[in-house]
């Protein structure tokens, strides 16, 4: 299934505002806005199988009354602030900052401050996708459901890899992308989302039980490279060590290795290189790039001139010949 997107304009005194509904949330209750001449727009894109949605959200200002009942909502403001009313917990996010929150009842409303529009990415991610975590987070605000903020490293990389994904989708058609360069995107997605909230927690949801760290370390490198065509990431090899992210990444530091997000691009481009030397029919640098879980295409021809001291399309060219 292609990904699909979808743009809504609705302005006020258009009939349309009470019938609004939202491609991104379950249920809208009431849109309103703070304005006579208010304008409200979002483009949205879902991935295939429901792993995700992503979206833009730009307004004069605006009220929204909503219930959201199977995802956790990741908002992302990039001009104005946002206010979230969870019944009696009021977060408010501005430029810069990430908030997350449960499935619930709540009642948004967005100012433009002092330039003429607010702006937000959303990213909505099934909770099931997610529960083992969100068990893990009890203790923190979206685990009792009033909001949790993300921030640090790990919620920088999280911010950076959204807007990548949403330039590539949200500005122009999908056009192109294979389901699995979707299902890259999704999972790097996942990967980044998993390791905010981790982060977020301030510790491992699983003790690990390893004889040392050069033993965990040796382990998981062969995992990466047995499951690199799978586009393994950080978060699965954790869990598939019965360990957090947190708890692979100290193994590693302590072991002198670089991280493990470092280790599998490595091993990825090794994949893509491979894949690339020995192309299959109508096979693209974007298609391999896609597969082998780079979303950022620029940076992946960087990243393969520096490694390999030629551009990937001078690879497939050469192999091709």
């Amino acid at each position: 299934m292609p990904i699909t997107r979808v743009e809504t304009s609705v302005s006020a005194g258009d009939h349309s505002v009470d019938q609004f509904r939202s491609q991104l949330f379950s249920q809208v209750h009431r849109l309103g806005f703070t304005a006579a001449d208010g304008h409200l727009h979002t483009c949205s894109a879902e991935f295939p199988d429901g792993a995700l949605k992503i979206g833009s959200v730009e307004s004069t200002g605006h009220r929204i009354n909503l219930t959201e009942t199977e995802d956790v909502t990741l908002l992302f403001p990039q001009l104005g602030r946002i206010g979230v009313d969870l019944g009696g917990t009021n977060r408010v996010a501005r430029a810069g900052q990430i908030l997350a929150l449960r499935p619930g009842d709540r009642l948004t409303s967005t100012a433009t401050d002092a330039g003429p529009r607010f702006r937000a990415l959303v990213l909505m991610v099934p909770i099931r996708h997610l529960a083992p975590l969100v068990e893990g987070l009890a203790s923190t605000g979206l685990g009792a459901s009033d909001g949790l903020w993300l921030a640090g490293a790990q919620a920088r990389r999280l911010a950076s890899a959204t807007a990548e994904v949403a330039a590539g989708l949200l500005r122009a058609p999908p056009g192109r992308l294979s389901d699995r360069g979707a299902r890259g995107m999704a999972r790097l997605l996942h990967e980044r989302i998993a390791e905010a909230l981790i982060a977020a927690a301030g510790d491992d949801p699983v003790p690990g039980t390893w004889r040392s760290d050069a033993d965990l370390v040796r382990t998981a490198i062969r995992l990466m490279r047995a499951s690199a065509d799978q586009r393994l990431s950080v978060a699965d090899l954790a869990r598939d060590l019965g360990i957090g992210p947190r708890r692979l990444q100290l193994a590693f530091q302590r072991a002198g290795q670089p991280s493990p997000r470092d280790v599998l691009a490595n091993i990825r481009l090794q994949v893509a290189r491979d894949r690339l030397t020995r192309p299959g029919t109508g096979s693209s640098v974007t298609d391999i790039a896609l597969d082998c879980g780079f979303v950022h295409l620029g940076r992946f021809s960087g990243q393969y001139r520096q490694a390999y001291g030629e551009l990937p399309s001078e690879t497939l060219a050469r192999a091709r010949a």
